[in-house]
């Protein structure tokens, strides 16, 4: 019997477990059934090596069966809730749905009004994986990110950018192209807050909202997300392509330091630097040819 051993990607609700899983402190509260939870983290942590993420492969479900099915499973999650709660630690818990949950109509938002003022913060995202694709649950979750949890800020921090693009788990380098590409925009001044990357913490999810620029590295992923934000938080976006190899990357790096205004005599000093660093492994790699 055949199998796919590397799926391209899941549903929508494995791209937003997958992110939620990435971000730091933070935990996934799956409404839906037993096998959701199991088979999205199989293909994320063996088909994208993505490992365990913040709990490991212990990510709350509700475990919904026929009789939840039949009489609707609102009571359920929220005894999910209250044990996720008393046992697991976080900075952040997110609700999230399932296609068996989203057909029966469960009414999530109901279950969190009567919760209430929570301990930690609680939001909901309605991924019902019918609804598309892993990446689309990407942006779909950084979207509801800044919606109900990042606040906006008029005052923006100059040369502060928040970096899109790159799909946890689904694309297997995301961590190591988003710390390449934070280390060289250091070198000319701008912080990045990368959202994934081991460093990061819910302080600098939470001052996302004070950036001056969005940076999406795909064409494909994260631009919705962009110029959602752009109307709520007033954060202006650049759309370019991840790149790879040093003409794209001096390509990319004079994009941004032409939308940030960065001091010339900088950026190409930096740039001269890196440059000669690069091909110096280049020049090695040739003479085995």
């Amino acid at each position: 019997m055949a199998h796919i051993e590397r799926p391209r990607f899941s549903c929508m609700l494995g791209g937003v477990l997958a992110t939620l899983s990435a971000l730091p402190k933070t935990i996934p509260i799956i409404h839906g059934a037993q096998g959701c939870g199991g088979t999205l983290a199989g293909a994320a942590n063996l088909g994208g090596y993505f490992g365990g993420g913040y709990c490991g492969d212990g990510v709350p479900s509700s475990n919904v069966a026929e009789s939840e099915i039949i009489f609707g499973g609102s009571e359920k999650l929220k005894q999910e809730i209250a044990n996720t709660f008393e046992i697991m630690q976080g900075d952040l818990f997110v609700v999230t749905t399932s296609c068996m949950t989203d057909i029966i109509g469960d009414d999530i938002k109901g279950v969190l009004s009567e919760l209430g003022q929570t301990e930690k913060p609680l939001l909901f995202i309605d991924s019902g994986g019918f609804k598309g694709n892993s990446y689309y649950g990407y942006s779909k979750i950084m979207e509801e990110l800044f919606l109900q949890y990042i606040p906006r800020s008029e005052t923006k921090r100059k040369n502060v950018v928040n970096l899109f693009g790159l799909v946890p788990a689904y694309d297997p380098y995301f961590r190591g192209d988003l710390e390449e590409i934070r280390r060289i925009l250091g070198l000319l001044g701008v912080e990045a807050n990368t959202f994934f990357t081991n460093d990061q913490t819910q302080a600098n999810v939470l001052g996302a909202g004070t950036a001056s620029l969005n940076i999406v590295l795909s064409r494909l992923y994260g631009a919705e997300p962009a110029k959602v934000i752009k109307e709520s938080h007033g954060i202006d976006y650049l759309i370019t392509d991840l790149p790879i190899g040093n003409r794209a990357t001096v390509d990319f790096i004079w994009k941004v330091a032409d939308r940030l205004q960065l001091d010339k005599t900088l950026v190409t000093q930096v740039l001269q630097k890196e440059t000669a660093h690069y091909y110096n492994y280049i020049n090695r790699v040739t003479n085995l040819i």
